[in-house]
């Protein structure tokens, strides 16, 4: 069974945003832990949404680590059967769809 949690962080500080974000993932571990449930950190990870014209430098050196163990940042995460970009651009959703059309037309020019 796969599970999705967002947290959702907006502030203009990227440093006090990370901040937040950590204390809500510790209130997360916390609630699993708290109903014997085990949280999966190796498949978990995160993604920051930004303008394009955005260039901060220190949004690429963020590390996020919880229990020891990194949890690594995206680009580009499935939601839902939709791929999502930190952009919010279309190109990787678009991608992919055409890329299983391709496979089915194939297969329907075979038969």
């Amino acid at each position: 069974m796969i599970q999705l949690y967002i947290l959702r962080i907006k502030n203009k500080n990227v440093k006090q945003a990370l901040t937040y974000l950590k204390q809500d993932f510790e209130i997360i571990i916390d609630w699993f832990m708290a109903n014997k449930l085990s949280l999966n950190l190796s498949k978990t990870n995160y993604i920051i949404f930004k303008p394009k014209s955005l260039n901060v430098d220190n949004i690429n050196n963020l590390e996020l680590n919880f229990e020891n163990q990194k949890i690594n940042r995206v680009d580009v995460t499935k939601f839902l059967g939709i791929f999502i970009d930190s952009n919010l651009e279309w190109t990787a959703h678009v991608e992919h769809v055409c890329s299983q059309l391709s496979k089915s037309l194939y297969i329907l020019k075979k038969c």
